[in-house]
């Protein structure tokens, strides 16, 4: 056997290999994303910005045009696009990480039972009085030392929690502004921008901080102990931290996103509201 045909036989075994381990890896991860629930998570992400963008255009102006307001707000949190969005996102972050672990977790029994858990916790938050009713039951249970408390404090700071959502937030307000600039409803350069924002700082992390407790609560409040723990040591693992990074990074990007698009599409239905 010559040495060229020995090379170009191990170049297709490896070749062969690569397609097998990359067609593994992506049905590793569709898996996973089916185990998380993504579309699921999308519907809901899309009724919360269905009524933020009613409270937005509410805020902004009188007589708005609120059949056509709501159709351009259906368009941009397109159901769709918004779940491709994600998906390519999380490939593209979870590229060089252990699914396993991260698989292994979400597709146990307790895994499933938690993702059920937050996403009936993230719709009965819809209702601005259940989310109140979870702080008051929040600050009730820090009154009486529940241990419950300790857990959920102690899962917020691990993650660093606030602080990704006081970015996360404040980034989508900068590019609702931009939006909102570039569309001529609002004359801000970008220093004005920045400094309006940041003045919200203080108030966004108090807000942040009291979401995710009442959040955290209504999540958790029916699992026990030990299980809320292995939760909480799920995501202290190195494939945790990787995995809350990479949802954050991808889940923040759609918001600022969506956030520039509903900013752009509230200038042009104010200035024709002026004609």
């Amino acid at each position: 056997m010559s040495l060229l045909r020995s090379l170009t036989g191990a170049m297709a075994g490896a070749v062969l290999w690569a397609e097998v381990a990359i067609a593994d890896r992506s049905e590793e991860f569709a898996t996973l994303m089916e185990a998380i629930r993504l579309a699921d998570t999308v519907a809901i992400m899309r009724d919360e910005g269905l009524v933020y963008g009613s409270t937005l255009i509410t805020d902004m102006m009188i007589d708005a045009d609120t059949p056509g307001w709501r159709i351009r707000v259906g368009q941009i949190y397109d159901e769709t696009r918004m779940l491709e969005a994600l998906t390519s996102g999380l490939e593209a972050e979870l590229q060089d990480l252990d699914l396993e672990p991260v698989l292994a977790f979400f597709a146990s029994d307790l895994g499933a039972e938690i993702i059920a858990l937050e996403l009936a916790a993230r719709e009965v938050f819809s209702e601005e009085q259940a989310e109140l009713d979870a702080r008051d039951r929040f600050e009730d249970l820090t009154d009486n030392d529940d241990p419950l408390v300790e857990q959920i404090t102690t899962m917020i700071e691990d993650s660093d929690l606030v602080n990704f959502n006081v970015m996360g937030i404040m980034n989508s307000n900068m590019m609702l502004y931009r939006g909102l600039s570039d569309g001529g409803a609002i004359e801000l350069g970008e220093d004005d921008i920045l400094r309006d924002v940041w003045a919200s700082e203080p108030s966004v992390r108090e807000e942040s901080t009291g979401w995710l407790q009442g959040y955290f609560l209504t999540c958790y409040e029916t699992l026990e102990p030990e299980e809320l723990e292995t939760y909480a040591a799920f995501w202290r693992t190195g494939e945790g931290r990787a995995f809350n990074a990479a949802l954050f990074a991808v889940f923040d990007q759609m918001y600022e996103d969506l956030s520039y698009l509903l900013g752009r599409a509230a200038a042009e239905q104010l200035k024709s509201e002026e004609l």
